[in-house]
């Protein structure tokens, strides 16, 4: 059954996005502690935390 594969390679994409966005979380995790205090001082870190907040998103959905 052909769409029986499809969907297959369908869901085995997106468990690996999770898998690459739950990387990414944890690194900007990681980031943010270390450069709390550049935060602070740049002007875009509402850009940045914004960024954050829809790695966090894509994040959970991608749980589901």
């Amino acid at each position: 059954m052909q769409d029986g594969k499809g969907v297959a390679c369908f869901v085995e994409r997106v468990r690996k996005m999770g898998k690459v966005l739950h990387v990414l979380q944890e690194r900007y995790a990681r980031w943010e502690k270390r450069c709390m205090f550049c935060r602070k001082g740049m002007q875009d870190g509402k850009g940045v935390a914004c960024f954050a907040g829809k790695v966090h998103k894509l994040g959970k959905m991608s749980h589901v």
